[in-house]
């Protein structure tokens, strides 16, 4: 009897190293799994990586344009501004050349119109001095409208 019951103990041993062979071997075959798994993330992750770095490049590239851009634009309008000031400055000078002439003219002018009275020459040349040159052409202004 004792051999019979060695030999039920020796089966249910068998059937429980196969029972545990099958789960071992389907924890190695999970374990396979998810060390491919865990190797086809890793290369996503290097893919990634990459990508990430590309991209990075990229936008650095984009930023540079973008910056370049903005100061090509700064430079355009600094021309401009150069341009328009160069304009005002000639204006300003023919402008200046233009009062001068006119200030000319119109003491010339007081000058003539006292040549005739000898006497009031000086009065003319003090009244110039004094602030007449603006009434004067005040006066020339009201007359001109």
């Amino acid at each position: 009897m004792n051999l019979i019951r060695e030999l039920v103990l020796t089966k249910e041993l068998y059937s429980t190293l196969e029972d545990f062979d099958g789960k071992l071997n389907k924890e190695v075959a999970k374990s396979i799994k998810l060390s491919e798994d865990l190797k086809a993330m890793s290369l996503e992750k290097a893919q990634l990586e990459s990508d990430k770095k590309f991209l990075q490049v990229q936008l650095g590239m984009v930023v540079a344009k973008e910056i370049d851009l903005k100061a090509n634009n700064f430079e355009a309008m600094v021309a401009e501004k150069d341009k328009l000031l160069a304009k005002v400055k000639e204006e300003v000078g023919r402008v200046k050349v233009d009062c001068a002439d006119a200030e000319a003219r119109t003491v010339t002018a007081y000058q003539d119109g006292f040549e005739d009275m000898p006497e009031y020459k000086d009065l003319a040349h003090h009244f110039m001095k004094a602030g007449g040159e603006q009434l004067v052409e005040r006066i020339a202004e009201s007359h001109s409208e």
